[in-house]
């Protein structure tokens, strides 16, 4: 899960022994501002997703983030299915919902980090169930 769930606090507690404790992507989207979504970042935030391509700067984040919320919004809603996390790695699979009787979409989310926690990127991946 790559979004630290108090990410107001993240600064603060990164000089800490425990972590900030993170949420998932897309709630981090639907739930969370743009600019502390921001914070989770260690430079420019950096997303590669099919559906918006390479994502390299603040203004693009922003757009992605409002993007990614509206169509998050019109969706059935998302559910967790699997997260594997390494030192330097998180990934986060999960299904989306699809409006009418459309089959969910499958969607992983690899976030590479920092040694601190923070995000270096993201890259997504989507999958139509067979």
């Amino acid at each position: 899960m790559p979004w630290f769930q108090e990410i107001s606090l993240a600064a603060a507690r990164a000089n800490t022994i425990r972590r900030p404790e993170r949420i998932g992507f897309f709630e981090g989207i639907s739930t969370r501002s743009a600019d502390d979504l921001l914070r989770s970042f260690a430079a420019a935030p950096v997303i590669d997703d099919p559906r918006a391509g390479r994502i390299d700067t603040e203004a693009a984040f922003l757009s992605y983030v409002a993007a990614t919320r509206e169509r998050a919004n019109q969706q059935g809603g998302f559910n967790p299915i699997a997260l594997t996390r390494t030192k330097g790695r998180s990934v986060e699979e999960v299904s989306i919902e699809l409006a009418g009787d459309n089959p969910d979409l499958f969607v992983a989310i690899a976030a590479d980090l920092v040694a601190d926690g923070r995000i270096r990127g993201i890259r997504v991946y989507y999958s139509m169930w067979p």
